[in-house]
Order: C-alpha cells, then sequence, then structure tokens
C-alpha cells in the first residue's frame, strides 16, 4: 500500500509539472524541419524510408524508421496541427521521467533520491529543443523511453533471472536505437550494469553469451554508419566529416564534449554566455574592440568556463562519492551515463560552446540523477551535526527550489516565444491563401520587406524560418501548381535558396533579390510577367501586402535592357 502510495505522488507531480511548464506548447507550429517531413510525405508518400534510403542503411538507424512512422501519421493525417506533436512530447516526455523515477529506485533503493531526479530531469531547461521541437520530439524522447526500459528490464532479469526479461531488454535497446541513434548508449550501458550489478563472478565468455545479439547488432551499425559517414560531404555545416583534421577533430570531441557537457546540462546557456560576456570583458578587455569579440566569446570564452565548471561538479562529485559510499554507486552510474550519452554526437560541429539542445536530453536524465545523489550524499553526510542539519537541510531545500525555479521560469518563456512567432506565422501564412487562394500557372514568387532580417540573414524577410519558397511550396501544392518532383531533391530547401525550374509542364520560383529576378527574365524571354506574384512584408504590423503589379511593370520594363 505504501509503495502504491509513492508511485501515486510522483505520477501526481509529474503530471503537475509537465502541465505547468508546457501548457503553451499546444500554441506551437511548424518551426523548420517539420516542413520537409511533410514534403517527404508529398514525395515519397508511405515509402519515404525506401525512397531515401536503402534497406541496409534503414536497419543500421538511418532515416530513424521507428520515429519516421509517428512523423508520417502527424504529417499525413495532420497536416499543419501542432497538436498531435505537443501531445506527443507532453506525454512521453511525463513517462521518460516517471521511468527515470523507476530506474533510479531500482539501482538506490532510495525514494527520496528518485524523486529527486525525476523532478529536476522534467524541469532542467538545457534539453528544451528535444520537447519543444517538433521535427525532433518524435525521434528523440521515445529513443530515450526506450533507454530507460532497456535498463529496467535488465535490472529486473537480474532480480528474476528469467530470461524473457533479457529478450526485452535487448529488444529494447534495438528499438531505443532505430528511435534515434542516441539509443547506441543503451548498447554498452546493459553489459556494463550487467558487471557492476552480478553476485556471481563475471567472465568475458559469460558478457558475450548473454548480450552478444545486441553486440553483433552494433557492430553491424557501427559498420554501415562509417561507410556512409565517409560518403558525406566535406563543406557540411552539420557533421566533421572529410575535412583536415577529421581524425584528430573527433577525437578531440570525444575528449572534450563529453566533459564540458557535464557543467552545462546544469548551467542554461542564456546564463553562462552572460557570465562569459562579463569575464571576458575584466580580464581580457583588449579583445572587446575586436571584430570577433562575439564569436571569442561564445566558442573560447564559454568553453574554458564550461570546462571550469566541469571539473568542480566533477571533483565535488567524487568527494561525496567517497565520503557516503551508499550514493557512491549512484554518481559513478550518473557520471558514464553522462559521458556516454554525448560521444554519439562526437562527429557533430557545434555552432558555439554547446551542442545543439535536444542532443542533452538523455545526458539530462544523469545530470538529474548526478545532482540527486550528490545532494542526498550531502544531506546524510550533514546528519552527524545534529546542531546545524535542520538548517543545512533547510537552506540546501531553498537553493534547490531556486534553481527549479530559475529553470522552470526559462522554459515557461521559452515556449511562450515560440508560441509568438508561431502566431505570427500561421497568420503570415493564411495573409498569403487570402491575397492568392491559388497561383498562376508556374508561378514565381518574390519576396521583400522592411525588416533588416530574420535569423539573422538580412535576405529572409518573413518568419519563415526553413527555406520560403520551400514553405511556400508545400503550403500550395494541394492547389495543384506545384509538381511533387520537387521534393524529392529539396529544391528551395536552404534558407538563402533563390530559382526557378520546370518539370512535366508545371514549373515553381522564388526569389528575395530583385536582380536576380529580373536576370531570370532577361535569360527566360519565354517567362510571362504574369507568372510573378510579388509580397512586401510590414514586419512591426505583421501586415502582408501585394506588390505584384509593381514588380510585373518592374520587370517588363528593364528585361529588354542588356545583360
Amino acid at each position: 500500500m505504501m509503495k502504491s502510495f509513492k508511485w501515486i505522488i510522483i505520477i501526481l507531480l509529474l503530471i503537475f509539472l509537465s502541465g505547468f511548464i508546457y501548457s503553451r506548447l499546444f500554441h506551437l507550429f511548424y518551426q523548420q524541419d517539420e516542413w520537409v517531413g511533410v514534403g517527404d510525405v508529398i514525395a515519397y508518400g508511405s515509402t519515404r524510408f525506401l525512397g531515401k534510403f536503402s534497406i541496409i542503411s534503414i536497419l543500421a538507424g538511418s532515416g530513424r524508421i521507428l520515429g519516421s512512422i509517428f512523423n508520417f501519421i502527424f504529417y499525413r493525417y495532420f497536416t499543419y496541427q501542432g497538436f498531435p506533436f505537443a501531445l506527443f512530447s507532453i506525454v512521453v516526455n511525463f513517462f521518460n521521467a516517471l521511468l527515470l523515477y523507476f530506474v533510479v529506485q531500482k539501482l538506490s533503493k532510495n525514494t527520496m533520491l528518485s524523486y529527486l531526479a525525476s523532478i529536476i530531469f522534467i524541469c532542467l531547461y538545457t534539453p528544451i529543443q528535444a520537447v519543444t521541437w517538433f521535427a525532433a520530439n518524435t525521434t528523440t524522447l521515445p529513443s530515450a523511453t526506450f533507454v530507460f526500459v532497456s535498463i529496467l528490464l535488465l535490472l529486473q532479469f537480474m532480480e528474476s533471472n528469467k530470461r524473457h526479461y533479457l529478450i526485452l531488454s535487448q529488444v529494447s535497446a534495438v528499438v531505443a536505437y532505430l528511435f534515434k541513434e542516441s539509443g547506441v548508449i543503451v548498447f554498452v550501458i546493459l553489459p556494463l550494469l550487467f558487471i557492476n550489478l552480478s553476485k556471481n563472478k563475471v567472465t568475458i565468455m559469460k558478457i558475450f553469451k548473454i548480450f552478444w545479439p545486441i553486440g553483433v547488432y552494433l557492430v553491424f551499425c557501427l559498420s554501415v554508419v562509417l561507410v556512409n559517414y565517409l560518403r558525406i560531404p566535406a563543406n557540411s555545416a552539420a557533421f566533421e566529416a572529410n575535412t583536415p583534421f577529421m581524425k584528430e577533430k573527433i577525437l578531440f570531441n570525444a575528449l572534450f564534449y563529453p566533459v564540458v557537457s557535464i557543467s552545462q546540462i546544469f548551467i542554461p546557456d542564456v546564463y553562462l554566455y552572460k557570465f562569459a560576456t562579463l569575464f571576458q570583458s575584466a580580464m581580457y578587455p583588449f579583445i572587446n574592440g575586436n571584430f570577433m569579440a562575439s564569436s571569442i566569446r561564445d566558442n573560447m570564452t564559454a568553453d574554458v568556463l564550461s570546462l571550469y565548471f566541469s571539473l568542480i561538479v566533477i571533483v565535488v562529485s567524487v568527494v561525496v562519492a567517497y565520503m557516503v559510499k551508499r550514493v557512491g554507486k549512484i554518481i559513478l552510474y550518473a557520471l558514464i551515463f553522462i559521458g556516454l550519452s554525448f560521444l554519439p554526437y562526437i562527429i557533430l560541429r557545434r555552432g558555439g560552446a554547446y551542442l545543439d539542445s535536444r542532443y542533452f536530453y538523455l545526458g539530462s536524465a544523469g545530470g538529474a540523477l548526478l545532482l540527486s545523489a550528490v545532494l542526498t550524499g550531502i544531506a546524510d553526510r550533514l546528519k552527524k551535526y545534529s546542531k546545524i542539519y535542520r538548517y543545512a537541510l533547510f537552506s540546501m531545500g531553498i537553493i534547490l527550489c531556486f534553481y527549479i525555479f530559475v529553470n522552470v521560469r526559462l522554459i515557461r518563456r521559452n515556449v511562450a516565444q515560440l508560441a509568438s512567432v508561431s502566431a505570427e506565422r500561421v497568420q503570415l501564412l493564411k495573409q498569403f491563401t487570402y491575397l492568392y487562394p491559388t497561383l498562376p500557372n508556374k508561378p514565381i514568387v518574390y519576396i521583400t520587406g522592411d525588416s533588416n532580417g530574420y535569423y539573422g540573414l538580412t535576405n529572409v524577410k518573413v518568419p519563415l524560418e526553413q527555406g520560403p519558397g520551400y514553405t511556400l511550396m508545400i503550403w500550395y501544392y494541394p492547389t495543384g501548381v506545384v509538381p511533387r518532383e520537387f521534393f524529392q531533391n529539396d529544391f528551395l530547401w536552404e534558407i538563402r535558396d533563390q530559382g526557378y525550374r520546370e518539370v512535366k509542364g508545371k514549373g515553381f520560383g522564388y526569389y528575395w533579390d530583385k536582380n536576380d529576378l529580373l536576370n531570370l527574365f532577361k535569360q527566360n524571354p519565354k517567362l510571362s510577367e504574369n507568372q510573378i506574384v510579388a509580397f512586401y512584408y510590414k514586419s512591426n504590423d505583421r501586415l502582408l501586402l501585394d506588390i505584384s503589379p509593381q514588380i510585373r511593370e518592374y520587370i517588363r520594363n528593364n528585361r529588354t535592357k542588356s545583360l
């Protein structure tokens, strides 16, 4: 009865926190790669996996086939609706926090530590993108779910010695990987836990006999991934692939990412960058006048501070683990889990001191466990000092509550900002439809506006984070003017892309540069000015204006002039 009551308490707490923190998630709309998801459904339908990847690559994790199934359902049957994604995010994130509670309870037999770990996990700000970005939540969140399920089943196997738990544990590990590659860490965690928790002597042969299925699968996946990785072009913005010092960079990333990310789990990026600005200004004022000052701050200075803070976290954790044996193993598990969780990302480039937020999701589970174990250990140690114990415990509680409050406030603020941007984006798309319910045959869209540029790009005059041309092709596809073949080669996908193409008697074009638009008509005499659909966006008023007559007149008057 008491055990059930403990479950009810944590379930109610997590339900309350999930609703309070992420209630405005239902107001979010597509941000970026969601448009690519819709484009893939248009281009390939239910066979999108086979259209983009080989069977071997799919089995090795390419395309994240299990997450793609959810994406297909949401994009195909709930097009332009954020509700199913938001509901999916909140529910799965809730279950992940609950599963973490059960994992920690199994490992520690400490209810308070388990409570703390699950509550801190659901309140941490750093991994917010895994929950708020619809393009990521259908892969990142369920992958973590099956990582936790796999660990729980292994622990159950070790308690009961019933082989079906072991089989289900390894199946769950594969499922976690097929949702997202980051799930690969569970292939390492399972044998490590078995070795550490086994009451009998464990030999290499015994480990191989028990875990050979996931071992063979891991070798297969790594082989395929390595071959595919070496095919990535050197100009990739995301990967350290086929570049000078590629091997050295990956090696340094393997040593560096897991360490610096430990502190970054706990420190929201906005605060670290603010502190980096203060630190750099105080210690290295001569840098401030340099045109690269902000880049140095966001990369080198923030990296150094992250490393420094991470070393403090590691030292404090090791000291507590040494002094309080009861939490020693839990702290060790947490540190290993955090380190392993970042190894799948060593081939990625960072845009600053932090990896993208969603890559911290699994690591944050380890971080929540680490913080909970350290606090529990300190509280246990303080019991020896009865005179100050209550005051110290109260002070720790106040500090922890304040820390959680700061993280929750940042999450709610971020979600509110995303909701505001989503509202503007939906309003903009509706204005496109209002001004032009259907586009002319072979339309060529031109967009300008009074904004200095969105997302740091002066040429982007509308709040469409994906390529505006690609987004408009998706938006107007149901009208029949856009050929689906354009979605098979990602035409106009990049945010700076512009151009015009025709296929099978249909065409589409998008331009943000008026001179390039003019050159198109100079080089293609058969194009008609009536194909042009032009818009001007007044960003402050969030108002879209039709300027097609003016642009058509401009092209008509200038297209015959020499290039």
